[in-house]
């Protein structure tokens, strides 16, 4: 019996101190304790992991969410909290390029038609609000229109309106002018100076306000040489749909 325990005794002695202590520990701990310990060791290590692996997923996913709304255009979302009866709209299909349109240049009869749709849209692309509506979206007073509404302008419209304005100035014969070399009135349209001095201060605003950001580069003549920058060609991405902007105020015309 004592040589037995002088033998365990000696080989607990060769042990490394850390064998021993884990293996008194081990020896002290019910089995049933020690796996229970062991699966939740496992367990932490799985959902460890798992977690791990949806936010790497999450990070690539968001990187590529900013690469494509950058590429579209979408980065600049409106801000939440600003009210408005006209709702947001969304950037164009695709890159806008601006191109130098015959139809809309010089004084032709096809170039007078086409702007002359913008120098009384007032009369066509202007907007009735009810009574709740001004209320709802906190609008000063519109344009007397009837017993239940008023007449409000969209800006983009109203720009444009402004820029017709001027072409027909400056395209207009001198047989419509006074002698003293001031401009009658043309189609409902107001020629004074206050009035053209309101829409050159009115769109220099439009356009700071846009703030469009995209590069131009130059102009390649057909020798191959650079000759100023004219803006044609160039593709813009931060373009918003115009048309659907037009279907709206079109079908808001009246209540």
């Amino acid at each position: 019996m004592s040589s037995k325990i002088s033998c365990e005794s000696s080989r607990d002695s060769l042990l490394p101190i850390e064998e021993r202590e884990i293996e008194t520990t081990h020896a002290r701990k019910p089995k049933g304790l020690r796996r229970a310990c062991e699966l939740i060791c496992e367990r932490r290590f799985l959902t460890n992991g798992i977690s791990i692996l949806h936010q790497i997923i999450f990070i690539i996913v968001f990187i590529l969410a900013v690469n494509v709304a950058y590429h579209r255009g979408l980065i600049s979302q409106p801000v939440a909290s600003v009210k408005s009866f006209v709702p947001y709209i969304g950037p164009a299909a695709g890159p806008v390029i601006f191109t130098d349109s015959p139809d809309w240049s010089g004084n032709t009869s096809q170039a007078a038609e086409n702007w002359n749709k913008w120098l009384v849209n007032f009369e066509t692309h202007t907007i009735a609000l009810s009574e709740d509506s001004i209320a709802k979206f906190g609008y000063e007073p519109g344009l007397y229109d009837t017993n239940h509404s008023e007449r409000f302008g969209i800006s983009m419209f109203h720009q444009l309106h402004c820029l017709a304005t001027i072409r027909e100035f400056a395209y207009l014969p001198d047989a419509m002018r006074m002698p003293d070399g001031k401009p009658l009135d043309h189609d409902g349209v107001s020629f004074s100076g206050f009035h053209m001095d309101h829409c050159y201060n009115y769109l220099r605003q439009a356009i700071e306000c846009y703030a469009d950001s995209t590069v131009e580069w130059a102009k390649i003549n057909e020798q191959g040489q650079r000759r100023g920058i004219q803006g044609w060609g160039i593709p813009h991405y931060q373009c918003r749909d115009r048309d659907a902007l037009e279907a709206f105020a079109l079908a808001h015309h009246n209540l």
